[in-house]
């Protein structure tokens, strides 16, 4: 092994899994969303060959955004339809089975799994481990740097420094951040700067690394689309820096500035550090047999590997 982890982000490879096949055990319970999470295990196993796993999950709201910006994610309707209600059992089911085989779930309420997974991601590299985040949110692409990397299994790509200096014109990972606070995000209700796109933000992030240099002379800038562009940056600093502040990632505990999110995480990074416990093969066996799980893992051998279990004896 190669000293790898891997942190799944469980909402958003969870949502892929159901929106994709349509699969049931034997007693009738659905499990498209346990099937997805490990075929995609399956794939990260075989392409990085990992030693530690651990799946994070979103749990409400971000608390610490909120109190931010109040209408951060105002504009998501909440969901009745049946799918959801479907989706939310089968999310529930995969989160038991996971804690059945003793793998490592990070979760706290009031707390976006993005943040767990800066967090945990910055943790595991502290302790040695290069990191890969699995994800297909281009928002995770700002965690990159020499040890922590993004695999993307839509596209089957393994993001770091290099492919995402390629994809952003030279920019560094955590100019991201710098982007998204000039472009917004419809999804997450943060507000844009009118007229600025990728190419124009990334113009001014790489001519203006801070965008908060008042003295800037807009007259010295030569073409007319990104003068204009600088002069609505110049206008609107406070929006700009509110949206940096909700664009970016938690990377260590006390960046939650809740005391009881502080308290709580600090407790599962303590629990992220120990041995997982021994699981019985025999229960395993019949825990795979029960969901059908043979098709999604191939083999036991192989499944306690790709899930990195530790299995003792019957």
């Amino acid at each position: 092994m190669n000293n790898t982890a891997v942190v799944v982000d469980g909402n958003l490879m969870a949502f892929k899994a159901f929106s994709t096949r349509t699969f049931t055990s034997k007693d009738g319970r659905p499990t498209s969303v346990i099937h997805g999470l490990l075929q995609t295990l399956n794939t990260a196993y075989t392409r990085n060959q990992y030693d530690k796993l651990l799946v994070c999950w979103d749990y409400g709201k971000s608390k610490k955004r909120l109190k931010r910006d109040k209408n951060y994610k105002a504009n998501r309707g909440k969901m009745e339809s049946d799918d959801y209600k479907r989706f939310k059992e089968e999310m529930k089911m995969a989160q038991e089975f996971l804690e059945t085989l003793k793998i490592p779930q990070l979760k706290i309420y009031e707390v976006e799994g993005d943040d767990m997974i800066g967090i945990a991601s910055r943790h595991l590299m502290k302790q040695g481990f290069n990191v890969i985040v699995v994800s297909e949110d281009r928002d995770l692409l700002q965690l990159i740097n020499s040890k922590v990397k993004v695999w993307r299994p839509k596209t089957k790509k393994l993001f770091d420094k290099k492919m995402f200096a390629k994809e952003y014109e030279g920019l560094k990972p955590k100019d991201l951040i710098k982007m998204k606070s000039l472009m917004g995000d419809k999804g997450d209700n943060i507000p844009s700067i009118p007229g600025i796109g990728t190419k124009t933000a990334i113009w001014l992030v790489k001519q203006y690394p801070t965008l908060q240099d008042k003295n800037i002379d807009i007259n010295d800038i030569k073409s007319k689309r990104y003068r204009v562009a600088m002069d609505k940056v110049l206008a609107n600093f406070e929006q700009i820096s509110m949206a940096y502040d909700l664009a970016k990632i938690a990377l260590k505990p006390e960046e939650l500035e809740i005391k009881k999110h502080i308290k709580e995480c600090k407790r599962l990074l303590k629990n992220l550090d120990n041995e997982l416990p021994p699981i019985k093969m025999r229960k395993f066996q019949k825990l795979l047999k029960q969901l059908q799980l043979g098709s999604a893992l191939n083999r036991v051998e192989r499944a306690s590997k790709t899930l990195c279990l530790n299995i003792k004896g019957n």
